[in-house]
């Protein structure tokens, strides 16, 4: 189990899916990337979390239907640190050593079972939000792979906010993880998340009511909660990773589709639509030669709640047959 193949591509964002691909591919079955970004619910997700800078939204709720997706997958994962126990844990002086003596040891134990350790904080810069697998000690650090360091593994150096122990994996069952299964699990997550249904940490708003705070912080631009003069370009880098996701998701329903039930297919081709417009109101917002005012930019985030909300609601029903 404690192999992994770590591959990472210039615009995969999503850490967790990064993570998740190198574990998947270690053992022997790889999954494409933009699969596990639709199968995560991320492909639609918006998370928004008040006081902090907008930029570093979607770091947050990445794993809300981790547990599920993996398990579809093959994978089954044990919670040490759930998403519950991680808030306002940047507050918390003692939590470093907390993690210390209660968490490192439990991680040391499952490695020693050739068992693997996904966390979520902890790396070193740049990837000191990111998820990442954690394989093996060494001088009695806790090291392993995240995104952003050319593949090369790097050392656990501070406390991570939330674990999961890879325990095992056992290939899906053909019957379990077809395109129609994958493709109602993806439906199924993503209206979850738009109607805040899934376990997050309590100050973090997903689908709806993360479009509510957006809509509020830019209604009030000026200072950002990380400090910089202007919010708008921490709303811009939020917008790129946005984009790349919501087109993993288009790409995947375009090429899942044809695989559906005759009946499913309109509404893959419908949501793979939604998905190519939502990029195309996310690039206007990030052309820097023509900068939206502040009433195009309000414009546009309602176009693009009112646009995703409408067509998750008609995918209400789209199970697997």
């Amino acid at each position: 189990m404690q192999t992994v193949q770590w591959v990472e591509g210039p615009e995969d964002y999503e850490s967790l899916a990064v993570s998740l691909r190198a574990i998947l591919a270690g053992a022997g079955h790889a999954r494409p990337y933009d699969e596990l970004v639709s199968a995560l619910g991320l492909g639609a997700a918006l998370a928004a979390t008040a006081g902090e800078c907008p930029a570093l939204w979607p770091t947050f709720a990445r794993d809300a239907a981790l547990p599920a997706t993996a398990r579809l997958l093959g994978l089954h994962v044990r919670e040490l640190h759930p998403p519950a126990a991680a808030a306002h844990l940047d507050e918390s002086a003692e939590f470093s050593v907390h993690f210390r003596d209660s968490y490192v040891p439990l991680i040391r134990r499952a490695l020693e079972h050739q068992q693997l350790a996904l966390v979520w904080r902890g790396w070193p810069p740049p990837a000191e939000r990111a998820w990442g697998v954690v394989v093996a000690t060494h001088d009695e650090q806790l090291i392993g792979y995240t995104v952003g360091t050319g593949g090369r593994m790097s050392r656990l150096t501070g406390a991570a906010h939330q674990v999961y122990v890879v325990e095992e994996y056992r290939p899906a069952e053909a019957a379990r993880c077809t395109p129609a299964a994958l493709f109602a699990h993806a439906v199924a997550v993503a209206r979850a998340l738009w109607h805040g249904q899934l376990e997050t940490a309590s100050e973090v708003a997903t689908g709806a009511q993360a479009f509510a705070r957006w809509r509020e912080l830019a209604g009030r631009p000026g200072l950002c909660a990380c400090g910089a003069a202007d919010s708008y370009g921490c709303q811009d880098r939020m917008a790129r990773v946005l984009a790349a996701a919501r087109g993993c998701l288009g790409t995947w329903l375009r090429r899942v589709g044809p695989q559906l039930e005759p009946s499913q297919q309109p509404r893959a081709a419908a949501w793979a639509e939604t998905c190519e417009h939502s990029v195309q109101h996310l690039g206007g917002l990030r052309d820097s030669s023509a900068r939206p005012t502040h009433a195009e930019l309000l414009r546009t985030i309602d176009e693009l709640r009112d646009e995703e909300g409408r067509v998750l609601a008609e995918l209400e029903g789209a199970r697997a047959p």
